[in-house]
């Protein structure tokens, strides 16, 4: 995307925001676990969620609010670890909820008890808010975490350089993250930002009615500026202005159909693609398939390998991680089942991922607004 800068007239237009997503923290009715939290330890696991969103618009309660709906996060409740009734991408509803239970996995001081409960709860609440374990793996654009590239089908072909994986909320044992860290402060990675941003401020489109199964007939859309914070504690970007545009386009798909559809990039941007439909309950699901293809036809290279991905490492919806447009043009999204039997609901995520460059001091501004030229530029892309 080129930024285009007026230095005569400059207007900013905030785009919609979400409702609040209000969240009662019971710490009453579960019956599984025997931990004791006191009025004190109540108030700190509150607090420590509280910091892990306080960017977003997100209220946690001690008591169940009296109208409109709220999710509920119930601790001493269900198996060891934690449980989210759904992954609820774009957080549609606001009323499903989640169990919490940390006894049984070896703390016994009171702080850890806190840190653990605290992370636990942010974490489930972060699949109610559509975020996957995969959204821990950061930086974008260092791809995955060692070890499960062949979880992938087919196999992930780029970077395994996801250093702060542990370090984020969506991190999880199942993927080798420690328990110990999970007991310490942990936030929210690039990806979970982008998504939970989305929830609340994105820009959505709907499949067109008419034929677009084919490059030729392929449906256009155009990824929109996306207002995201920056929630990185310490790492990379943790100092950075995040720079991103995207879009989430609901469609489906019947028999033996393909949907496609077109966007322009530039060299160098640095994108992903999602096709959420069996991650979520509100979906009818289908297993599926995506792919990306240059303005010739051609599948763009993706670390060498052909950009296709039929599962990603969890279940049957398809993802393309942090892909390198080679050039700038028009690119093609083709979204399919993996046979003619396999028919459904599907919605599809694009996220294009940057820096934002520096902004001139104000007297170079003034400067320029007198002569009234008006600066254009390519926004600077950080690629790691």
């Amino acid at each position: 995307m080129r930024i285009f800068l007026s230095l005569l007239f400059v207007s900013f237009l905030a785009a919609p925001s979400a409702a609040q997503q209000s969240v009662f923290l019971d710490f009453d009715s579960g019956t599984d676990g025997n931990i004791d939290y006191t009025t004190s330890m109540r108030n700190s696991i509150q607090s420590l969620m509280e910091d892990v969103y306080q960017q977003f618009n997100v209220s946690f309660l001690q008591a169940a609010p009296t109208t409109g709906p709220f999710s509920t996060l119930t601790f001493n409740s269900g198996v060891a670890g934690g449980l989210a009734d759904d992954i609820d991408f774009r957080n549609l509803n606001n009323s499903d909820n989640a169990v919490i239970n940390v006894e049984g996995l070896g703390f016994t001081e009171t702080e850890e008890i806190i840190g653990l409960s605290a992370n636990i709860a942010s974490h489930e609440f972060g699949h109610l808010m559509g975020l996957r374990h995969r959204d821990s793996f950061g930086p974008i654009g260092s791809g995955v975490i060692n070890g499960v590239s062949g979880s992938f089908l087919p196999a992930f072909a780029g970077p395994t350089n996801a250093s702060e994986f542990g370090d984020h909320v969506m991190s999880t044992p199942a993927l080798g993250a420690s328990v110990e860290r999970f007991a310490s402060p942990v936030w929210l990675s690039e990806r979970s930002a982008i998504k939970i941003a989305m929830s609340e401020n994105g820009t959505t489109d709907n499949e067109v009615a008419t034929a677009n199964d084919s490059i030729a007939t392929a449906q256009n859309i155009v990824l929109a500026s996306l207002e995201v914070p920056n929630t990185i504690l310490a790492g990379q970007n943790s100092s950075e202005i995040f720079d991103v545009e995207a879009i989430a386009v609901i469609g489906s798909i019947s028999s033996g159909d393909s949907d496609f559809f077109s966007f322009e990039g530039e060299i160098g941007d640095l994108l992903n693609f999602e096709v959420i439909s069996s991650a979520t309950n509100r979906l009818t699901s289908f297993d599926t398939q995506v792919s990306l293809f240059d303005a010739n036809g051609d599948f763009v290279d993706y670390y060498g390998e052909d950009a296709f991905n039929d599962d990603e490492i969890e279940g049957l919806d398809s993802v393309l991680i942090d892909v390198i447009l080679p050039t700038t043009g028009t690119y093609f999204v083709q979204i399919n089942g993996f046979n003619a039997a396999a028919v459904g609901d599907y919605e599809l995520f694009i996220s294009n991922f940057g820096i934002a460059a520096a902004v001139p001091e104000p007297s170079s501004m003034a400067l320029l607004a007198i002569v009234g030229l008006a600066v254009c530029g390519n926004r600077r892309r950080k690629i790691s």
